[in-house]
This record gives structure tokens, sequence and C-alpha cells, in this order.
């Protein structure tokens, strides 16, 4: 999805740069250069088409960014170790504050380990 995304970014950027130089203009044999509205139209249309194709590429973009990052996170699984500490001891509610702390990524887990193994002796 990414690859798409950037493609049609790019081709709408490209697009938009065609529609913003267009011109607009016509030759008339006694008034010089008029305004057509037929051409302003093509003008207008190119313009939206192009925010249309890099509103889409930038959607593509982010699903795929969002795909990454479901993917990274299922991937990164953190294990699970002594889930049934009961809170009866100064011991077990430090090992459960270290638990939280853990399960939230706040500390990484050699540290965990070793503190864990600390408050088991």
């Amino acid at each position: 999805m990414r690859p798409i995304g950037t493609v049609l970014i790019v081709f709408g950027l490209a697009v938009g740069l065609y529609g913003f130089f267009m011109g607009t203009t016509v030759v008339s044999s006694d008034l010089g250069h008029v305004n057509n509205l037929g051409l302003m139209n093509d003008k207008q249309i190119t313009l939206f088409i192009a925010g249309v194709l890099c509103i889409i590429g930038s959607i593509f973009l982010a699903a795929a960014h969002v795909s990454d990052s479901i993917q990274n996170t299922q991937t990164h699984q953190r294990p699970l170790y002594n889930r049934d500490v009961k809170p009866e001891t100064t011991a077990n509610a430090e090992q459960i504050l270290l638990q939280k702390k853990y399960d939230k990524g706040e500390i990484p887990f050699e540290i965990y380990r070793s503190e864990w193994d600390r408050l088991r002796k």
C-alpha cells in the first residue's frame, strides 16, 4: 500500500502542477486575450482531480503506517511472568508494581528480570 500511496501523491502533485500552469485565455481578433470559461473549468477540474489523488495517496500511506504498527505490536509480544502473584506481602506488592511498569513498557526486559529475581529472594 505504501508504494501505491506514494505513486498517487507524486502523480497528484504532477497533475496539480500541470493544472496550475494551464492557460485559460484565448486570442480574440479584436479584443486580444480573453478568458475562456471552458478552459477555466478544465483547469478547475484538473486541480480538483489532483487534490483527490493526493488525498487518496495520503490515505493509502496512513493505512500502510497503521498496518505496520499493528503488525509490529502483534509480533513484539511481551512474555508473561508470574501472573498469579497475590498482594499479601510488601514484596508481592512490589512485584505487582514492577509487572505493571513492564506491561506498560516503562522498563526494559533486562531491568524487569533482574528486579524480579531480586524480589523473589
